[in-house]
């Protein structure tokens, strides 16, 4: 009933919440077009200063940094002061810093509550931005006042080195939030919003809309999801952000993806209880939608009558240059929960190459297939994309794989002792719509009932294609 209340508070005050096309500029509050919100704590200080770069290379520098100093000791503050004292002189004067205690929902309320911009928008220390983040931001605002603002982000994954505040690129850059803001897919996939994302204050103004601090790690996404159904989304239509995933030993737990998932499914039952207004192009998406998931029971109940295995049986197979053989394969128990994978095969002696089989079974896809290895030493080598062999298809991040027996081969580094060997990813067996036709156009099939069935017919016999 709480939440039933405040909507119906919002709608109420919107049309006084939300600037009109027109409006006199005397009548805006003064202040910048937008806060730029970053939380920081200790752990996190070395990328800041290449997100300080991001924003002292904007083209519009209509904008503040607020920095939400999160429990900091003193010498670390005192390093942050050092490093503002280090930055470009058009950018120092509009940053500012903020105390802030409790979990990341009370900060991110004390941030908004001293932002002096008509929107604001939460970074992570780690993301970078290009110099149109802003100008794209107020574009458009120009279009649709009042609204939430929607700019694309890429993503890429990254791992830490030893030394403090080393870090690499480990993966090419992908599309991550690259498609305009719909409500179902954001319940679906249950990812918070990041730097792509601007919120009208106004709405806080009129309402006192504020991040329930009783949500957890979802309590961005709840705050997106409450504030969209009412203001609606204004897309800015190109990619601003580049959003690191860090890989590696020393990110985030699995317990972590667990209770953002958890997170997820407290702010679905919350907005379940909600009417929710969706804008033009919702049916079609919805419909689209539906047939994605249809298609998905139909195949899972297609491998149960083929006695298909699901999740997959999955293998590792080692050799020392030769040929690989039965003799010489590892099994491991997988350390995520369908469809995710993550195992860790032990390698036995000196290996030269490795193969990984994801199943016995053709017809199924991988997305974000990593394959790392770990030395004696504990020095990590994480194989690029372009020397991992594959029989099967590759289209974006995913691998599809159309014929029995997939397979993924690679190369040892020469003078590398592998000890251990990491191999990560997720199940698709019913890839997006967007991949299937880009697959059938790769194959030049013409897009038909039996997805898989009739790729497969197509390649029967013939050489695959990558």
């Amino acid at each position: 009933m709480r939440y039933t209340r405040e909507i119906a508070g919002m709608r109420a005050a919107e049309a006084a919440a939300r600037p009109r096309p027109g409006a006199a500029e005397a009548r805006e509050a003064p202040g910048p077009f937008l806060t730029a919100i970053v939380p920081v704590w200790a752990k996190g200080l070395e990328l800041l200063d290449e997100l300080l770069l991001c924003l002292a290379a904007q083209s519009d520098e209509d904008f503040e940094v607020l920095l939400l100093e999160r429990g900091l000791p003193p010498e670390i503050k005192t390093e942050l002061e050092a490093m503002l004292g280090d930055s470009p002189p058009q950018l120092g004067a509009r940053v500012r810093g903020c105390e802030a205690s409790g979990e990341l929902a009370a900060a991110l309320n004390a941030g908004f509550a001293r932002a002096r911009g008509r929107y604001a928008a939460v970074l992570d220390a780690g993301d970078l931005l290009m110099d149109h983040w802003v100008e794209s931001f107020k574009k458009a605002a120009e279009k649709r006042p009042g609204s939430i603002l929607h700019a694309y982000a890429a993503a890429q994954d990254w791992r830490r080195r030893a030394a403090r505040g080393a870090v690499a690129a480990v993966g090419a850059i992908e599309d991550w939030d690259c498609e305009p803001f719909f409500m179902p897919r954001a319940l679906a996939l249950g990812e918070g919003p990041g730097a792509g994302f601007a919120f009208p204050l106004a709405a806080r103004a009129a309402c006192g809309l504020r991040f329930d601090e009783a949500a957890g790690e979802g309590a961005a996404l709840d705050y997106l999801l409450r504030l969209a159904s009412v203001t609606g989304v204004a897309e800015a239509g190109e990619i601003t952000v580049l959003h690191r995933r860090w890989q590696g030993p020393n990110t985030a737990a699995p317990e972590a993806a667990e209770e953002r998932e958890s997170a997820a499914r407290r702010a679905q039952k919350r907005m379940n209880c909600l009417p929710i207004l969706l804008p033009p192009g919702s049916a079609g998406a919805l419909a689209e939608c539906y047939r994605d998931a249809r298609a998905y029971r139909d195949l899972l109940a297609e491998r149960r009558r083929r006695g298909g295995d699901a999740p997959p049986k999955a293998a590792l197979y080692y050799g020392a240059g030769g040929g690989f053989s039965a003799q010489k394969l590892l099994r491991a128990e997988n350390a995520e929960s369908w469809p995710r994978f993550e195992y860790c095969y032990e390698l036995p002696g000196a290996v030269r190459r490795l193969r990984f089989d994801p199943a016995e079974k053709g017809e199924l896809a991988l997305r974000g297939f990593v394959m790392t290895m770990v030395s004696r030493t504990g020095e990590e080598f994480t194989v690029p994309d372009a020397e991992l062999q594959t029989s099967g298809h590759r289209v974006e991040d995913y691998i599809c794989f159309l014929r029995d027996d997939p397979q993924i081969t690679c190369s040892v580094p020469p003078g590398f002792a592998a000890a251990r060997a990491l191999v990560r990813g997720q199940y698709a067996p019913a890839p997006p719509a967007r991949i299937r036709r880009r697959l059938w156009e790769k194959l030049e099939a013409p897009p038909r009932q039996g997805f898989w069935r009739r790729l497969r017919q197509r390649v029967n016999g013939q050489t695959n294609r990558r």
